[in-house]
C-alpha cells in the first residue's frame, strides 16, 4: 500500500515533546507501517523552499514549501501536494490534523482514499467555524480516526457516520517510557505530576486547590508555553492558597525528562474537565506509575478504576481526599503501577497501533466511496496553481 501521511505542522525535533500527541506520533507510526511492508511518505509543510526531502527513523519525508503567510498555508500546501501527486499518487492519504485534512481535500485527488485523524483535536477549544470544518472533513473522509469512544460520540453528534469512525489508541515509546525498578529519587515531599499543562479546563487549578488536603505533597505541572498556557494564573492561585512553595511548573520537557518525571512520581494526576490529550496518561502508565484521573476525554477508557489507578469527579475536595489516601498507601500504589505498565504494554504498543491503523486503511480502500466530489460542505480553498 502506498500511503501519504500529511502533517499539519513541522515535525518536532527529537528533543521536543509535543503534547497534542498525533503530530509527534507520525514518524513512529510511519516507521512501523514500513516494517509491515507498506510504502510510506510523510509530507511536512515548510517555510524553507530549500528543504525538499529527507528521512526520519528510516521513513521518507518530503517538505512542501508553503511560504510564510499563515492565511495562505492550506492553499499553498494543497498546491504542493497536488504537484507531487500528479507525478505519483498514493493509494491513501492520512491527515494527522484538521489543517492537514483541508490541504489534503483541496489537493483534489478523487482517486486517493482519505483518512482524517482527530486524535489531537480538543473539540471544546475550537471555535464554531473550525468545529464545523473539522466535522465536515470527517463527513467527507472514508474513515475518521479518534482516540476514544468519548471522542467518537462527539464526532457522531457533529454528523460523522458512526460506522466510519475508528478508535485507535496512542502509541507509546516502549524504549523510553518504561518502569524504573529503582525509581528516580527526589528530595523530601511526596510527588504528584500533572502532564496536562496549565490551560483552562486542563485541571491544574483543581489540583492546586486539592493540595490543601495533602500538606506533605508537591505538585509538578508539565506545561507547554506555546499552547494555551495559564502558568501565571496558576502561580497566583497557588500563592493565594499559600501552597506556592509546593507547586512547580516544568516547561516543555524533552521526552527523556518527561519519562523521568513520571518515573519519579508517587502518583500521576490527570484531571481535566475538557477533552485534553490523553497521551500523558498512557505514557505515565507505561512507566509503571499509578494514575488518578477524571473521565474527561476518554480517560475512563484508559485508567481502570481500582486496577491501574483511580477515577474521580472533577471536584477539588474529592480529589484531595483520594490523593491523600493513595499517597499514604504505598502497597496499593505499587499494585496499581504494575497493572498500569502491563496494560500499557498490551494496549498501547506501536505494533498494536500499527495493526489498528492498517485495518482502518484497508476499510477505507474497500469503501469504494473515493471517486466522487472532494468538496467540504461549501468550503473552498483558493489554491495557487
Amino acid at each position: 500500500m502506498h500511503i501519504a501521511m500529511v502533517t499539519g505542522q513541522t515535525l518536532p525535533p527529537e528533543r521536543t515533546y509535543q503534547p497534542t500527541g498525533t503530530q509527534s506520533q507520525v514518524v513512529p507510526l510511519a516507521s512501523r507501517l514500513v516494517e509491515r511492508g507498506h510504502d510510506v511518505t510523510v509530507y511536512v509543510p515548510s517555510d524553507d523552499d530549500s528543504s525538499t526531502a529527507g528521512s526520519a527513523r528510516g521513513v521518507r519525508v518530503e517538505y512542501v514549501d508553503v511560504g510564510t503567510e499563515d492565511d495562505d498555508m492550506p492553499a499553498r500546501y494543497a498546491a504542493g501536494l497536488r504537484r507531487r501527486w500528479q507525478q505519483e499518487a498514493p493509494d491513501l492519504a492520512h491527515a494527522s490534523s484538521w489543517t492537514a485534512g483541508l490541504a489534503t481535500v483541496a489537493a483534489e485527488r478523487d482517486d486517493v482514499a482519505f483518512v482524517q485523524d482527530y486524535r489531537d483535536t480538543e473539540g471544546s477549544h475550537l471555535d464554531g467555524q473550525v468545529q464545523r470544518l473539522a466535522a465536515a472533513l470527517g463527513q467527507r473522509a472514508e474513515r475518521a480516526v479518534v482516540a476514544s469512544r468519548a471522542q467518537a460520540d462527539v464526532l457522531a453528534r457533529r454528523g460523522v457516520a458512526r460506522g466510519d469512525i475508528s478508535v485507535v489508541p496512542y502509541g507509546v515509546d516502549d524504549q523510553l517510557f518504561v518502569p524504573d525498578g529503582s525509581r528516580v529519587e527526589h528530595d523530601g515531599q511526596l510527588r504528584l505530576v500533572c502532564p496536562d499543562g496549565t490551560a483552562d479546563g486542563h485541571g491544574s487549578d483543581l489540583l492546586i486547590r486539592s493540595l490543601r488536603s495533602v500538606p506533605d505533597a508537591e505538585l509538578l505541572i508539565v506545561d507547554y508555553p506555546e499552547g494555551d498556557s495559564a502558568s501565571d494564573q496558576r502561580r497566583d492561585l497557588a500563592a493565594e492558597l499559600d501552597v506556592a512553595d509546593r507547586v512547580e511548573v516544568v516547561d516543555d520537557p524533552p521526552p527523556a525528562e518527561l519519562a523521568r518525571l513520571f518515573q519519579s512520581a508517587d502518583l500521576v494526576v490527570s484531571t481535566p474537565t475538557t477533552d485534553a490529550s490523553i497521551a500523558g496518561c498512557v505514557e505515565a502508565m507505561a512507566c509503571g506509575t499509578a494514575v488518578l484521573a477524571t473521565s474527561a476525554g476518554g480517560r475512563d477508557e484508559i485508567v481502570v478504576d481500582k486496577v491501574t489507578g483511580r477515577l474521580v469527579a472533577a471536584e477539588a475536595e474529592q480529589m484531595g481526599a483520594t490523593i491523600h489516601q493513595l499517597l499514604h498507601d504505598p502497597p496499593r500504589r505499587r499494585a496499581y503501577g504494575i497493572a498500569a505498565a502491563d496494560r500499557a504494554s498490551v494496549c498501547y504498543s506501536w505494533d498494536r497501533v500499527a495493526e489498528s491503523v492498517e485495518g482502518v486503511y484497508t476499510n477505507a480502500l474497500g469503501s469504494g466511496r473515493f471517486s466522487g466530489s472532494r468538496s467540504v460542505g461549501s468550503f473552498r480553498l483558493s489554491s495557487p496553481a
